[in-house]
């Protein structure tokens, strides 16, 4: 009698809440799996790919950044639990290197948003000298008609080289030309090496910290360029000086 109980009990996978369990266990499965698929995917395109084929993939999230009280920028508190593992040897800084507040600025010299964020983000610079510095990050996202989508940071970073990378740096936001020849004549004007400057962007010779800042992306919940971090907070999109300025100073409390 008591066999044949057991074999009438349905097992509990076969039962309709058991189904409904092992349905939802296999979607939450199937997620990780692609997820981790993609992570493991793009981390390899970054370390051992020329970071072309990656670049490509990123789409500008810039308008989906909330734009809540006419506000075209997001902010992030507590975002980021260790900022200083995103600042590598090879990050150009700009302005005074002792300074109180460290800005690490996430930038693509041909995105259209990083440029209209340009002129404010000067003036702060500008106004706070003696507060601020700027952690460049390399992130070339945009594929604008370019004969190379990362010849621009190739070409900061060779600036770089010579130490002529803030002035450099002015020249690539504060000007159109986007192609090998432009870039050399910037490079000139500056009064750098050429034959040196030439090698080193026609070699990409600093592609792999290029594709190392880009795998940072991948530590942060991106949404695109212009996005900044300051302590542990992530901002993304476009800031006017008077934007700026409330964030400068709430840091400095």
């Amino acid at each position: 009698m008591a066999k044949d109980f057991y074999q009438n009990q349905k097992k509990w996978y076969k039962s309709g809440p058991g189904l409904v369990f092992l349905s939802i266990l296999g979607v939450i499965i199937l997620i990780v799996v692609f997820f981790a698929g993609l992570f493991v995917f793009y981390s390899y395109q970054i370390k051992f790919g020329d970071g072309e084929s990656l670049q490509n993939t990123f789409v500008d999230l810039q308008d989906q950044v909330s734009k809540s009280e006419g506000q075209n920028f997001l902010i992030e508190e507590d975002k980021i639990d260790n900022p200083q593992k995103f600042i590598k040897d090879y990050n150009p800084i700009l302005g005074n290197s002792d300074a109180k507040i460290n800005i690490i600025a996430f930038l693509d010299f041909d995105c259209p948003h990083c440029r209209e964020a340009y002129s404010d983000f000067e003036k702060m610079r500008n106004k706070y000298s003696s507060l601020v510095k700027v952690t460049f990050k390399y992130t070339p996202l945009q594929t604008i008609a370019l004969e190379n989508p990362m010849l621009s940071a190739n070409a900061g970073a060779c600036a770089d080289e010579q130490g002529k990378f803030e002035p450099y740096y002015k020249m690539l936001f504060e000007n159109t030309g986007n192609n090998m020849q432009d870039y050399l004549g910037y490079a000139e004007v500056l009064d750098m090496d050429i034959k040196k400057f030439n090698l080193c962007l026609s070699e990409k010779t600093y592609q792999e910290n290029i594709n190392n800042d880009l795998l940072d992306v991948y530590d942060m919940d991106f949404l695109g360029t212009p996005t900044y971090i300051i302590d542990n907070s992530q901002i993304s999109g476009t800031l006017t000086l008077s934007d700026w300025d409330q964030i400068i100073l709430q840091k400095l409390k």
